[in-house]
């Protein structure tokens, strides 16, 4: 359970930091 946890989060942080990447590379 606290793995499965773990790695929805860790899917989660990585489709921020792609989507803040998207994000600046609009922005330049």
């Amino acid at each position: 359970m606290v793995n499965g946890k773990l790695e929805a989060y860790r899917n989660r942080r990585r489709e921020a930091e792609y989507e803040i990447k998207q994000y600046k590379n609009l922005g330049s």
